[in-house]
């Protein structure tokens, strides 16, 4: 699951500004990390706030106990 238009990965890289997804993208991701790194169901209130790449990375530390950004 690439980035659309050769966009950069970057920490402040916003997901669907910079990145291009869209709310399927968005799904898929979250799909993918949870099974990636065996984490429960996101909750939705922490989804919702997760919109650079750096939201996700800290999303993900936070939920494995591997601390925050």
């Amino acid at each position: 699951m690439a980035p659309t238009g050769g966009a950069s990965v970057y920490d402040d890289a916003r997901l669907v500004f910079d990145l291009g997804f869209d709310s399927l993208r968005l799904i898929e991701l979250a799909v993918v990390v949870e099974q990636r790194f065996a984490l429960p169901p996101i909750n939705l209130d922490h989804a919702l706030a997760v919109t650079t790449v750096r939201d996700l990375v800290a999303l993900v530390a936070a939920q494995t106990g591997e601390g925050g950004t």
